[in-house]
């Protein structure tokens, strides 16, 4: 195999050419806020962690590009993906069709009053859910929106089933960005983005609430637009992780100093769940 071929069929230069071409597919279509998708694809790096029985059937909320009903599908033996927005349900068929992905069921309702009876699924994918319906309804509260979501994702699940949800943190410090390779976006006070972020204390009780008995936390690292790690959300294992040797910078040493101190909630900019029945 000559040097050329080995760059044709390297991961990332497969990875470039499939980013490419589900870029032009979104202007075909007319989607017009931007694809979550990076070279890598981290979408659907937690099921490692998922502590579930049974792995027959999995429901993606507001799927929006597929990226992770795609890694669902690898993993379930049936996908149905639901998204009230009709230019990204018309992406993701496409998707789907190009991946060659034929146990995904594309389905049309509303998350907060699904159209799926009790215990229809091992497992729910609330992925960003509320940026998403934040941004289709703009003058609903975010709380209470977020509440129906999670007693219509505890009501479809069956017993033994669980949750994955990831959301903006609102107790986060923007200044304290762990990498300057993401980008800092303002965001205006009315921006769905902003208003789509909540407490870890909230979203465990909430959680809690509409029947979860067992809900683990974590922060994601750096971002959610690049999510590296994921971070127990617990003062001692936040204090682990920024003892790493390689954060030598001033920034370094203020987060240190701030994990010392118990204010772990500050650091990270979003939250991932995972909840169980």
């Amino acid at each position: 195999m000559t040097k050329l071929d080995e760059a044709e069929n390297h991961p990332l230069t497969v990875w470039a050419r499939r980013l490419e071409h589900f870029r032009r597919m979104r202007l075909e279509i007319g989607v017009g806020e931007p694809i979550a998708i990076t070279e890598l694809e981290p979408e659907g790096n937690f099921l490692w962690m998922l502590e579930i029985d049974r792995w027959r059937s999995a429901l993606d909320l507001m799927g929006g590009t597929a990226a992770l009903t795609c890694a669902l599908a690898n993993h379930f033996d049936e996908v149905t993906y639901l998204d009230t927005r009709a230019p990204m349900t018309a992406y993701a068929r496409r998707r789907l069709d190009a991946d060659g992905v034929r146990n995904v069921i594309l389905g049309d309702g509303d998350p907060t009053s699904l159209p799926y009876d009790d215990a229809s699924f091992d497992f729910v994918a609330a992925h960003d859910v509320l940026d998403a319906l934040l941004s289709a309804r703009e003058r609903s509260a975010p709380r209470p929106l977020l509440k129906a979501v999670l007693t219509e994702c505890r009501r479809v699940l069956r017993p033994g089933g669980g949750l994955y949800l990831r959301a903006a943190n609102s107790r986060h410090f923007g200044i304290l960005e762990a990498s300057t390779s993401v980008a800092m976006r303002p965001q205006a006070p009315n921006d769905p983005s902003s208003r789509a972020a909540v407490s870890p204390r909230w979203l465990n009780e909430s959680l809690q609430g509409a029947g979860f008995r067992d809900v683990r936390l974590y922060y994601v690292e750096p971002s959610r637009e690049w999510p590296t790690a994921l971070i127990p959300a617990t003062p001692t294992a936040v204090r682990v992780y920024e003892s790493r040797g390689h954060f030598v910078s001033l920034l370094g040493r203020v987060r240190r100093s701030i994990a010392r101190a118990g204010f772990h909630t500050r650091l990270y900019s979003a939250l991932v769940a995972l909840a169980y029945l």
